[in-house]
């Protein structure tokens, strides 16, 4: 893929739930020996990629079938994900030949009768480093966002909230910033709805700090994300997961809402557990992003 199109980059909300969906994936459903057959017939010698390889195999046939029996994919959406998965870990520094392996996962993913006939094997495209680079930047962002979202349940007007919402503008600028939008304008569509989708929210503009945020954004290439925003009165929300996950977390503590929230009363035990989990989940979030540049 040298080119950018509208199926390059999804939305906020198709990326969370592809990926919770991919992440969220048990491999407790593989065939490990249609694997180690093409392994035999096919030799990597580098023990660590040989390895890497395997186990990026496993996540390709635990995903294109659960997405193939789920009735997930009666659309090229779900083929998105497993894309760009594929070319992400090729990226890494532990495959050496790029070419190479990705000429292997093909071949892989046509030798192993669980998925080859799924439509997203023939799908599969090497993607430019150029533009996997904008998705990976994009994807990122939508990354930090969902933690964002999370926090604003607990912390609303906290200023740590203000603080991190503000890295995350010095981060989307950045990216705005670093793009030809004459170049990549369907990467600028979705900062655009990204960007509105903030805006909109309810928090962001009554908080302490959403009148200064607003004045945060880079004005570079402005006119080429701030349109009608697609995404005008719509509240934020997490993302649904594929197994309900998140339903499960807010409505799973038996506290009553009451006019769309949750009574001080039930909400005052958990505070300091779910801010712990919070916290938690931004820092190992954050270490999950570096370590997986070498994995």
């Amino acid at each position: 893929m040298s080119n950018e199109s509208n199926e390059t980059y999804y939305n906020f909300e198709d990326y969370c739930r592809f990926r919770n969906i991919f992440e969220g994936l048990y491999e407790k459903s593989f065939d490990e020996n249609i694997i180690q057959t093409f392994i035999s017939n096919n030799k990597i010698e580098d023990e660590l990629e040989r390895q890497r390889f395997i186990y990026d195999c496993r996540k390709i046939q635990i995903y294109l079938k659960h997405v193939n029996t789920d009735d997930l994919c009666n659309n090229t959406k779900c083929c998105q994900y497993i894309n760009y998965f594929l070319n992400d870990k090729i990226s890494s520094i532990l495959y050496k030949n790029k070419d190479n392996i990705f000429q292997l996962f093909m071949s892989y993913m046509q030798h192993d009768n669980k998925i080859n006939t799924h439509m997203c094997v023939n799908k599969i495209l090497k993607i430019d480093d150029d533009i996997q680079k904008k998705i990976k930047e994009l994807y990122e962002l939508y990354d930090l966002y969902e933690v964002i979202i999370g926090r604003v349940k607990f912390l609303n007007n906290n200023p740590s909230l203000c603080d991190t919402f503000n890295d995350f503008i010095t981060t989307f600028n950045k990216v705005v910033e670093k793009n030809d939008p004459t170049k990549s304008s369907y990467l600028f569509n979705e900062l655009k709805n990204l960007k509105c989708k903030i805006e909109n929210d309810g928090w962001f503009s009554h908080s302490t700090c959403g009148s200064y945020l607003k004045t945060s954004w880079t004005n570079k290439n402005i006119e080429h994300y701030t349109k009608t925003c697609e995404t005008e009165g719509k509240a934020m929300k997490l993302p649904e997961t594929a197994d309900g996950l998140r339903e499960h977390q807010n409505t799973g503590h038996g506290g009553e809402i009451e006019n769309g929230s949750a009574k001080a009363n039930n909400l005052r035990p958990i505070m300091p557990i779910s801010l712990v989990i919070i916290v938690g989940g931004t820092t190992l979030l954050f270490m999950y992003k570096v370590l997986e540049k070498y994995i």
